[in-house]
């Protein structure tokens, strides 16, 4: 699947490309009002900011470049109907890498600001941001409103239509951010006090207003608030000021030696130069304010030039046509058409050459397409064309709109791209590469003028302010250069039959000389193009026009530039690529690239009509390449899926195998624990049985002793209690399996000679040996050991033999404990210690020493002999032993914890 378009990628190409070519890149950002044109371009700003080069030296200028778009943003955007932060003007942002690919610099160029903006909007729409800012702090910032004499916007006629309108995008009410840009572009705050105290003058021109006398001529108080407020803001002479709008200065003759004199001017005539000296004033700040973000970023027009790499970002107005149409659709859609002219050469063109030098087989109709060179010709043409004209109309004593449009007509007679003869009025038609527009050429000569009167220039000139001085140096330059009769773009325009002078540069001309020096750096740099789309008219998320849509890729030429690429072959690859990618579907042949790739297309039964073999690469028509990716997507996806059929058996054989052997080890713990608590049970049994056993012979005795005749020998009374003592003195012997108590074992039934033994104790030591039989039932080595020890203690007689046999089975149970608890595992407790063969073989001769002790203790007390404390031997055994183990069991807990 491939990626989706994204403003960063396009950045990323672009950086890439200056990285490996070392050659400037420019990016060319087009579209609707309001279709992110402003927003792509400060996103892929900030992306070329993050993947510089960073060093300590650049990390300021870096910080400056993306703060140089919230001061554009709020001098040179405004909200529209279609967008509430549409810019108003067109700027090229050159941004400047040195060879380490760190970012030293940036350069702001600016195209057609709309200064007829400042003095009328539409309705709903609003002037430039930062009036309504500074409005916003009447009341609020006492210097500002002591300063500029400031009210809400609503009493200000220039932006009160705007006033009440809403708007969504938050930066564009925040005069705090606005200072806080101002600040790190580095710009002071005597500096921004003279740029404000403009802005103000600005507001405070559109409240001035004038009267008339009996003539019809305006007048104009010196005492006028307004124009006191005006004049103090631009430290100008009030009452030059206040004659400068009123009356005209006419000059007969030359300008130096010549005559002069002054004429009243209209009513309107006096509204009219008001508002062409507040576009002149603001159009004035803009380029010094573009100037010292230049000078900030340490791009200055003179100084040594630097070896620098640059990428460059066009943001300029799409191509708009409405039902009425004026000077500034005409300007902005004639851009349109220089950049589409380039877009043009750059994709068909270079695509037919392409083809050539490949040597590639094609037919030239199939990739015909429409060019827009005599359009543009038609339109910046020198003598006859429609700019030249239109600066004609300008420069004549009785040039207006009628007689510009009768000039098309007779100048422009049969031209396919223009329409007029049919037109009424001031009418006429233009076929655009995108659709065709009509215009109305009312306003177009006094638009192209934007005169501004010798007599306002000079006063300016010579303001207080050295902000306001040098927001007119440009003007001056252009009466110098007209007085010496050297300065090409500054022209004497008379008035309508009054012989007056009008200071002008001509609009069209000097945006016409801006767009040829871009198209010049544009053919210089790598291209990469972003388009964006407007998607519905209601500026609501998630809705789409189509019409709106389909209409935006007629006009951006992306329409022509599908059906181009689709007639030909727009894929494109190397033959050393399309062998290795399709080697997967078919093994190619040994043998020359271009043989082997033409090999593998004829095996592959491509039709021949959709693809061709070239020098370097293989051309294909996008549905075979598509089927070619189809198919070999299927192989490699049922490769992948064989792969993890094999791994997930190995994972799953694996996790059975570990899963077994975890069965096993549980089920020998869990048998572990079952058996000793069968011997718990068996052991809390026996110490019962045992109990009671013993207390019944103690009442048996009683009952003896009493039915002798109640009474008792001294002899026979000493005698009976030594008996008892010794048997209670005795224990029950060494512990059996898992902890049960010593004693005789034997199997059941064996027969067992008393000699004399009381009935009851050869009564005990049955039950016991029958106990040891049932708990070693399934040990067969373990039954016989013990049947062969029973079978011995019942043939000694002696006692000598009887404690030698004693000692020896002592010694042996010691031997084979002290085996154990070598051979013990680390993890394992005491009471593991009886588990096993071992273990058990060490308990058949425990149960053996005990039957040869109760023997040894019965034969004793059967010939009063007294008897040998075998209680204390067993116990010393015991406790030594006991300590031996625990000894142990710490030294190997210590191993495992170390």
């Amino acid at each position: 699947e491939s990626t989706l378009p994204h403003v960063f990628a396009i950045g990323e190409a672009a950086f890439k490309n200056l990285q490996t070519a070392r050659k400037d890149q420019t990016i060319l950002v087009s579209g609707d009002s309001g279709s992110g044109k402003t927003e792509s371009t400060k996103f892929m700003m900030q992306y070329l900011a993050a993947v510089a080069h960073h060093t300590e030296t650049t990390a300021n200028t870096e910080q400056q470049v993306l703060q140089c778009n919230p001061v554009l943003e709020a001098f040179g955007n405004a909200k529209t109907l279609r967008n509430d932060n549409s810019s108003r003007f067109g700027k090229y942002i050159d941004i400047h890498f040195d060879e380490r690919l760190a970012l030293v610099g940036a350069k702001i160029d600016t195209y057609l600001l709309e200064k007829s903006r400042v003095v009328a909007q539409e309705q709903g729409e609003r002037s430039f941001h930062i009036f309504y800012q500074i409005a916003s702090q009447a009341g609020h910032d006492a210097k500002l409103t002591r300063d500029l004499k400031l009210k809400p916007a609503e009493h200000f006629n220039y932006i009160q239509r705007g006033a009440n309108v809403s708007v969504a995008h938050r930066p564009a009410t925040s005069l705090n951010n606005t200072l806080a840009a101002l600040t790190a572009i580095g710009i002071n705050d005597t500096e921004r006090d003279e740029l404000f105290k403009v802005l103000g003058a600005i507001l405070h021109l559109g409240n001035m207003q004038f009267g008339s006398d009996r003539e019809g001529g305006a007048t104009l108080s010196d005492d006028n608030p307004e124009a006191v407020a005006c004049a103090e803001m631009l430290g100008c002479d009030l009452k030059k000021l206040a004659e400068s709008f009123v009356m005209r200065n006419i000059q007969a003759g030359p300008m130096v030696g010549g005559d002069s004199y002054k004429v009243s001017q209209l009513l309107q005539q006096a509204f009219d130069t008001r508002d062409a000296l507040a576009r002149a004033l603001y159009g004035s700040l803009f380029d010094l304010l573009v100037y010292r973000i230049n000078a900030s970023l340490g791009q200055r027009v003179t100084g040594e030039k630097r070896d620098t790499r640059t990428i460059s970002i066009l943001d300029i107005f799409g191509f708009e046509h409405f039902k009425t149409n004026h000077f500034e659709q005409f300007c902005i859609n004639y851009a349109n058409e220089k950049l589409q002219g380039h877009f043009n050469e750059y994709n068909f063109s270079l695509e037919i050459q392409e083809y050539q030098r490949e040597d590639i087989e094609w037919s030239y109709a199939d990739f015909q397409f429409q060019t827009n060179t005599k359009c543009i010709e038609m339109i910046e043409g020198k003598r006859t064309g429609m700019l030249a004209l239109l600066d004609e109309q300008c420069i004549m004593p009785n040039g207006n709109d009628d007689t510009y449009c009768t000039k098309l007509k007779s100048e422009i007679p049969d031209n396919q791209f223009l329409y007029s003869k049919k037109m009424k009025g001031t009418l006429f038609t233009i076929k655009h590469y995108a659709a065709e527009v009509i215009y109305d050429a009312m306003g177009f000569c006094f638009k192209n003028k934007d005169p501004v009167q010798p007599s306002i220039v000079e006063i300016m000139s010579q303001s207080t302010s050295g902000y306001v001085r040098d927001m007119f140096h440009k003007h001056m330059t252009h009466m110098v250069g007209k007085v010496g009769s050297n300065g090409s773009n500054a022209r004497q325009t008379p008035q309508k039959g009054k012989g007056s002078t009008i200071i002008f540069e001509s609009v069209t001309s000097q945006f016409k000389r801006q767009l040829a020096d871009l198209m010049t750096r544009i053919h210089a740099a790598h291209p990469h193009f972003v388009r964006c789309i407007n998607p519905n008219s209601k500026k609501e998320a998630n809705k789409l026009e189509p019409e709106m849509i389909l209409d935006q890729l007629r006009c951006s030429g992306l329409m022509e530039a599908v059906r181009v690429s689709r007639a030909g072959f727009p894929v494109r690859m190397p033959h050393a690529d399309f062998i290795q990618r399709f080697t997967i579907l078919i093994p190619p042949p040994p043998g020359e690239p271009k043989t082997v790739a033409k090999q593998m297309c004829v095996s592959l039964r491509v039709p021949a009509e959709h693809y061709r073999i070239g020098n370097s690469k293989v051309f294909m028509r996008r549905e075979i390449h598509d089927k070619l990716e189809e198919e070999r997507s299927r192989l490699l996806v049922h490769q992948a899926l064989s792969i993890q059929k094999t791994m997930r058996g190995h994972l799953a054989r694996k996790y059975v195998r570990e899963l077994r052997g975890g069965r096993e080890k549980s089920a020998a713990e869990i048998q572990r624990l079952i058996r000793r608590l069968l011997v718990r049970r068996w052991y809390t049994d026996m110490l019962d049985k045992r109990k009671k056993m013993l207390g019944q012979q103690g009442g048996a005795n009683g009952s003896a002793n009493g039915g002798a005749g109640g009474a008792m020998s001294p002899a026979m009374f000493k005698s009976n209690n030594a008996m008892k003592a010794q048997r209670s003195a005795v224990p029950p012997g060494p512990p059996g399996p898992g902890g049960a108590p010593g004693g005789a074992r034997g199997p059941p039934g064996a027969p067992i000679h008393t000699g004399g033994v009381h009935p009851k104790i050869v009564e005990e030591l049955k039950m016991q040996l029958d106990s040891v039989r049932e708990l070693y039932y399934n040990e067969r080595a373990s039954q016989m050991a013990l049947s062969n020890l029973v079978r011995e203690v019942q043939e000694l007689r002696e006692v000598d033999p009887i404690l030698r046999r004693i000692k020896a089975l002592q010694d042996k149970i010691n031997t084979q404990r002290q085996e154990a608890a070598a051979n013990k595992p680390p993890r394992m407790d005491a009471s593991d210690y009886e588990d096993g063969a071992l273990g058990r073989r060490t308990d058949s001769l425990t149960a053996a020493l005990g039957l040869l002790e109760d023997k040894l203790h019965l034969m004793n007390a059967a010939s009063n002999v007294p008897r040998v404390d075998m209680h204390r031997i067993r116990a010393d055994v015991e406790r030594e032993m006991a300590a031996k183990m625990e000894a142990d069991m710490a030294g190997r807990k210590g191993n495992v914890g170390g």
